[in-house]
C-alpha cells in the first residue's frame, strides 16, 4: 500500500473526525483525547477542519463532504450513529 502524502487524510483520520462531530456537534474544543490530536491535525492540514477565533475547530464544507463520503464507504458507521 502506498504511503499517503502529508495532508491526505486516512480512513482512521476520517473515523476520528466523524466521531468528534457525531450528533450534530458544530465545533470541538481544545480539550480532546491525546490520541485524537494527530488525526485531527492531519484533517486540518487537508482543509477539513478550520480554527475559530474562540480556540475551537469547526468543519469546513470539504470536511462535511469527506465525512459523508466516509459514511457511504462504511455504512455500518452511519447505522451506529443512528442507533
Amino acid at each position: 500500500m502506498a504511503k499517503r502524502t502529508k495532508g491526505t487524510p486516512t480512513d482512521t483520520n476520517l473515523h476520528v473526525l466523524e466521531s468528534a462531530f457525531r450528533g450534530g456537534v458544530e465545533e470541538i474544543g481544545p480539550r480532546m483525547e491525546v490520541t485524537a490530536v494527530p488525526h485531527l491535525r492531519r484533517c486540518v492540514d487537508a482543509g477539513l477542519l478550520e480554527a475559530t477565533p474562540r480556540g475551537t475547530a469547526r468543519l469546513t464544507d470539504a470536511g462535511r463532504q469527506a465525512i459523508e463520503a466516509y459514511l457511504v464507504r462504511f455504512p455500518a458507521r452511519r447505522q451506529a450513529v443512528s442507533s
